[in-house]
């Protein structure tokens, strides 16, 4: 029963973020989910990018500003919410 639910529950979320990079630029294009054979974990099969937010954000600490800082957050929370 928890397996089906785990399954169920990945799935929404995969077309949760699906919808969410298909309707904002700045989201990583999400084209669908798989299954890893070898150990069963699910996987976002995702756009590869060369940064990711954490990396973006350590590397330019110093030069982003208030105003840029505030709209990064502001993108993700918008995404989120009209999801």
């Amino acid at each position: 029963m928890l397996k089906m639910q785990t399954k169920i529950g990945l799935k929404r979320f995969a077309k949760s973020h699906l919808n969410i990079s298909n309707k904002w630029s700045g989201i990583v294009q999400c084209c669908g989910l798989t299954q890893d054979p070898s150990n069963g974990n699910y996987m976002l099969v995702m756009n590869k990018l060369d940064l990711d937010l954490r990396n973006y954000l350590q590397q330019n600490h110093s030069q982003l500003t208030w105003k840029k800082r505030i709209q990064i957050i502001t993108d993700i929370v918008v995404s989120v919410l009209y999801a």
